[in-house]
């Protein structure tokens, strides 16, 4: 037996126009988990352990003393290969085992314009725990696509500028000079380009560290390089950044602007037929290749809206394509592949 009802047609419309919306949504959150259980990166990262907490060198080295002999010591028993690293990324501190070196190191420890830097990061990272935990989430996912590799000691550091991170086999400095915002006065007053302030936001120092400590864990083979085999090696790192940050935006991977992001995503197809035009896929030669792999403002001889290192990008999407067509490639396997020709080829990456 049915039961009926008299509505007026108005109301029947309103009622169906009702159940089809919960329809839809429920058929939308039904693709949309299906979505998220065939995404290889989206893996369950809860049962892996890793707890960072930060040496901190900045203050260390800065630190009150009365024997400066007595505190090199401290430094070198404390953080061993990481003080070596240091200074000689810092020439004129000279080696730590050169009797000299104590000579060098205190007008470095007493110039004014490292003392403000130290300053400033006093005051902005006064407690690093917010850090810590992003680090955390991102060496979970890194362990859970390369478990037969480790985490690194992590330190806090002053580079005076210089670079971050600095890394060697068991340890990671990450320079907390290099991430006091856009608008750190000292930034200016040295002259760094504003393509380069604008990467050094606090947000970003996760994203830059992780891909540097990608780089040092899998580097560039040796020898002269053609186009391609340096689009596909920045591809597969920006690839292992998607795995170690899922769902977070391809801007802060690739260290782009929202704008230059949107350029690349816009102009692809434009640029790599480009590339196929001018025929430079396989060329060498630095004068050629260059404009499309270099950092800067922009990629030069394209538009000043587009991004540095648009070759990258491409890279990166031909890559993104590969992994799409053999998803069961781990990310071992895909980082020990060589042959950039052939990962073209079986990619078929067609930007439309």
């Amino acid at each position: 037996m049915f039961l009926t009802l008299n509505l007026p047609l108005d109301e029947e419309f309103k009622i169906s126009q009702f159940y089809m919306r919960v329809v839809v949504l429920s058929l939308c959150a039904f693709l949309f988990i299906t979505a998220c259980n065939n995404d290889p990166l989206a893996v369950d990262v809860s049962g892996i352990d890793v707890d960072v907490e930060f040496k901190r060198f900045d203050r260390d080295l800065f630190a009150e003393h009365k024997d400066l002999s007595k505190h090199v010591a401290f430094l070198t028993e404390t953080y061993g290969g990481f003080y070596k690293n240091f200074t000689q990324m810092i020439p004129s501190l000279g080696h730590p085992e050169d009797p000299a070196h104590i000579m060098y190191l205190k007008p470095f420890l007493s110039d004014p314009g490292i003392k403000e830097i130290n300053d400033a990061i006093a005051a902005r990272y006064k407690d690093l725990a917010s850090v810590e935990e992003e680090f955390e989430e991102a060496w979970k996912h890194y362990l859970y696509h390369f478990p037969n590799r480790g985490v690194p000691e992590m330190i806090a550091f002053n580079s005076a500028l210089n670079a971050s991170p600095l890394v060697n086999d068991t340890q990671m400095g990450v320079g907390l000079d290099l991430f006091l915002g856009v608008d750190f006065p000292l930034y200016a007053s040295v002259q760094y380009p504003m393509f380069l302030r604008q990467r050094m936001k606090p947000e970003l120092m996760v994203y830059n560290s992780m891909r540097g400590w990608l780089i040092s864990e899998f580097p560039k083979e040796e020898g002269s390089k053609s186009l391609l085999d340096n689009m596909v090696y920045a591809g597969k790192i920006l690839y292992a950044m998607d795995a170690v940050f899922p769902g977070h935006g391809d801007s802060l991977k690739i260290e782009f602007t929202a704008a230059q992001l949107d350029w690349a995503e816009r102009f692809e197809s434009n640029v790599w037929g480009l590339f196929i035009d001018k025929g430079i896929l396989f060329s060498k030669d630095r004068s050629e290749i260059g404009p499309f792999l270099n950092d800067g403002p922009f990629s030069s001889g394209l538009a000043k809206e587009s991004p540095p290192r648009i070759g990258e990008w491409i890279g990166w999407q031909m890559v993104r394509s590969y992994m799409a067509k053999y998803p069961d490639t781990s990310l071992e396997e895909l980082m020990s592949l060589q042959d950039a020709q052939k990962i073209m080829q079986k990619s078929g990456y067609r930007p439309n």
